[in-house]
């Protein structure tokens, strides 16, 4: 019993009581005791004082609700006076405990394990299993009550365990005897006893046959009076057990649809609607699609739960209707699971490609329509292509081109995850009634084309020993896969497809942005081009790429742009493989989370101002959550530095060579910035511009 609150503890122990306070009085409920603590002991009566210790239950808290508690504050480390030295003689935490499974109908029995504590949010004990060398959690066992007592359970082999300690008890201030006879929720499950009279040791029960024959099936009775190691004591009242999944916040779901209805009336992309509903609803809210639930993360610290503290639990990808045919069956690096095979993946996209011939094919392609307007989107498309296809095969052929491009472009509009079959997965024939399998399956015939051509072109380059087979790329890194059985056709063809994807439309969704925002801004037009033509004017109007750490407004205004109109604004979508907790909430297995990569970190958000950047040292490898164009953690965009130069060196050599004007008189305010709708954020209308050349080519 507690009076007013105070318990001490004179013998290195904790004790937390679950009970009921009336009349000043704690009435004890049979709850575990859960905490120990090294507190100074002393006869004398000032000292015993020091070890007075104020706190109220602690419940069956885990070690997760701990971790939170303790950044909230509550948590307080409670001890105080010189740390006992034989405190860990109590041993409940790694004591023995029986699960108990069933091998068949009529056959139950016990596996022996170690008790590890409680699990937050699940009703169960976490056990470490001997046998499987795994945590495991389970509602049935058995505490062997003798080696809580450290007496080693007669019928146990383990020599290990051999080994005889004092037990303690624990003295109480003040103890009153409550009557039984009351069976309210007041009264006290069982009698406590007085203080003035010694408690002895617990003396082990004699067993004559094995635990799991003696107990009752599924008697899941806690174990009395005995401590976890956990020296930490809650100042508050109620337990902090984690909260429910469905207690996030979320907009009002409507039946069958949940909130699409949301995404059907807001036409300014998923990702500014996300942000949107995150102002009402707060950072992490959940969102229901049809069928499918998700969670949305718009704001660094909890992006920082997922991207970093639980990095690995959420590195899959779900599955989508159009990456099961067009990702090869999700092989690829994007879109496959992550393990040992993704991270060799990985590995290939560090081959460097070959951008100065192409994008000098591009700005001369321009040149030769000065004053006439281009549609410069198409052409920055063709470019990315041409370098993406040099730098796998070194070779390209006009038809293959136009092909995959159309390719890319459809793919991209189906490969959002929005599509209604993907949000209603168990309507099986919804994906014929939309027509959208019949277009997955047209583009992957399309797309086999265009790969078996560009292998089989590969391989007889190789065969007859021409000059461009010299040249090692993507491609014949992976066929040499292929060829020792590390890969198969269909992951070589879907890792190639991935630095399309990459290398084609990211890219050039980038450039077109950046164009975009510069001829809507005239002045940090003006001071981009003098940068790259002061650096470049006296390379005799060469761009090479060894001067581009001298471009750095050019730098800024790639940073900005990526803030602005990140390719992939959600990232891609993540997928947990196992049950954890995101502040205090039990996130379920399988839960499709999004991080939402635009949150509101910054001054006049909407505004395209590249100076922000210069007093802030933010890069793009995932360091600062606020700014994650590429992600970040285990699945950060493997190409990341590839696609970073295959941005700069094009968008350098349109600023060097040409001045820019708006088509039909147009002002430059009058630029139409819609952004369209797919897995990246494309510009709505294709970006059409009068070039004027001003660098004149060598």
């Amino acid at each position: 019993m507690m009076r007013d609150g105070i318990l001490k503890a004179t013998s290195g122990a904790l004790v937390m009581l679950k009970g009921v306070r009336k009349n000043n009085l704690y009435y004890y409920q049979g709850s575990t005791v859960v905490g120990t603590v090294a507190t100074a002991t002393s006869s004398n009566k000032k000292d015993a004082e020091a070890t007075k210790l104020w706190h109220m239950r602690l419940g069956h808290a885990g070690e997760r609700s701990l971790q939170i508690l303790a950044k909230q504050g509550l948590l307080k480390e409670v001890w105080s006076g010189k740390p006992a030295t034989d405190y860990d003689s109590l041993r409940i935490f790694g004591s023995i405990a029986y699960y108990h499974v069933t091998e068949s109908k009529l056959d139950p029995r016990a596996k022996k394990a170690l008790f590890m504590g409680f699990s937050a949010g699940v009703k169960g004990y976490r056990l470490w299993c001997l046998e499987s060398k795994k945590t495991i959690v389970s509602r049935d066992v058995t505490f062997d009550e003798s080696s809580m007592l450290n007496k080693v359970n007669p019928n146990s082999s383990d020599t290990s365990q051999q080994v005889e300690y004092t037990p303690k008890h624990v003295e109480f201030e003040e103890a009153v005897v409550i009557p039984t006879t009351n069976t309210t929720n007041d009264s006290p499950m069982e009698e406590e006893e007085s203080d003035d009279e010694e408690v002895p040791p617990q003396e082990p029960s004699q067993q004559s046959e094995p635990i799991a024959v003696r107990r009752t099936r599924r008697e899941n009775k806690k174990p009395a009076r005995f401590a976890d190691m956990v020296a930490y004591a809650l100042p508050v009242v109620d337990d902090v057990p984690s909260k429910s999944y469905s207690h996030i916040p979320r907009p009002k779901p409507l039946p069958l649809i949940g909130n699409l209805h949301l995404m059907l009336r807001d036409s300014s992309g998923p990702h500014r609607l996300f942000r949107s509903l995150a102002a009402t609803h707060g950072p992490l809210m959940r969102l229901q699609l049809g069928e499918l639930h998700f969670l949305i993360v718009s704001s660094t610290e909890f992006a920082k739960e997922v991207m970093r503290t639980h990095d690995t639990n959420f590195a899959n990808r779900p599955q989508m209707l159009a990456t099961e045919e067009l990702a090869y069956d999700s092989t690829g690096i994007t879109t496959s699971p992550h393990g040992d095979y993704w991270r060799h993946l990985r590995k290939i996209c560090t081959v460097r490609g070959i951008r100065e011939e192409e994008s000098m094919n591009m700005c001369q392609w321009i040149a030769s329509r000065q004053g006439l307007a281009v549609d410069l989107s198409e052409r920055l498309y063709m470019s990315s292509y041409d370098v993406i296809v040099r730098a796998a095969v070194n070779k390209a052929k006009t038809k293959q081109r136009e092909m995959m491009i159309s390719i890319i472009t459809e793919s991209t509009k189906l490969g959002t995850g929005f599509m209604m079959a993907d949000l209603y997965p168990s309507v099986k024939l919804l994906p014929l009634i939309t027509g959208a399998r019949f277009r997955i399956r047209w583009l992957r015939r399309k797309l086999d084309e265009v790969l078996d051509g560009m292998i089989e072109q590969q391989r007889a380059a190789a065969d007859d020993g021409d000059d461009d087979a010299k040249f090692e790329g993507f491609l014949d890194i992976l066929l040499r896969f292929e060829k020792d059985g590390t890969l198969t056709m269909d992951n070589v063809k879907a890792v190639l497809l991935d630095m399309f994807f990459a290398g084609t439309d990211t890219s050039t969704t980038t450039i077109e942005w950046a164009m975009s925002e510069l001829i809507r801004n005239p002045s940090k037009l003006i001071k981009a081009q003098q940068e790259v033509r002061k650096v470049f004017d006296s390379e005799g109007s060469h761009i090479d790429e060894e001067k581009f750490h001298d471009l750095k407004y050019l730098k800024l205004i790639i940073k900005e742009t990526l803030r602005l109109h990140p390719p992939a604004p959600l990232l891609f979508p993540k997928l947990n493989s196992q049950r954890c907790e995101i502040n205090g909430y039990e996130i379920p297995a399988g839960t499709r989370v999004m991080v939402n990569a635009c949150p509101e970190y910054w001054n006049d958000p909407e505004m395209f101002i590249p100076e922000r950047f210069e007093e802030r040292s933010l890069d793009f490898n995932g360091s600062n959550l606020e700014y994650i164009p590429f992600g970040a953690g285990r699945r950060i965009c493997p190409g990341m530095l590839f696609g970073l130069a295959n941005v700069e060196h094009p968008l350098a050599m349109l600023l060097y060579h040409f001045d820019w004007e708006m088509p039909n008189g147009m002002k430059a305010e009058e630029l139409d910035m819609t952004e369209g709708f797919g897995a990246g954020v494309h510009r709505k209308h294709p970006l059409r511009l009068i070039p004027i050349v001003n660098r004149p080519f060598a």
